[in-house]
């Protein structure tokens, strides 16, 4: 089961990627991993960098892929996006977007959403007392 799901996974990012790479986007890199997290791909377009969130889902039964992003997922996200500006140095103008892949019973890719500004640094707890 714990193999089906990754290879559904791995078929949503590279159907992801295609997607990205047809609409102009360049792919600097993919499965960046940090001590906050993974970001799928990390993308540019134009002078933006895009960090990338893919979600794959055979079914909505549990949530859109949309859905499934929880608050801590975005917070881990917006710090793993910091964190590699943070370690190659540079300070484009970025953002983080989300893919949702729907795949058929047998992993077929039937639809793609690409959400911009998906999540944002609002997506951090406030430190405020």
């Amino acid at each position: 089961m714990a193999n089906e799901r990754l290879a559904l996974g791995a078929r949503g990012e590279a159907a992801a990627r295609i997607y990205l790479q047809r609409r102009g986007y360049t792919i600097e890199a993919t499965n960046y991993r940090c001590r906050w997290g993974e970001i799928d791909i990390v993308a540019s377009q134009g002078e933006v960098l895009v960090f990338v969130e893919v979600r794959t889902r055979r079914s909505n039964a549990f949530g859109s892929p949309q859905e499934s992003v929880t608050p801590r997922k975005r917070e881990r996200l917006v710090l793993a996006a910091q964190h590699y500006l943070q370690e190659h140095s540079t300070e484009p103008n970025w953002r983080i977007d989300l893919v949702a892949v729907e795949a058929d019973g047998r992993g077929v890719v039937r639809r793609i959403q690409h959400v911009e500004n998906a999540v944002t640094t609002d997506d951090l707890p406030s430190t405020e007392a």
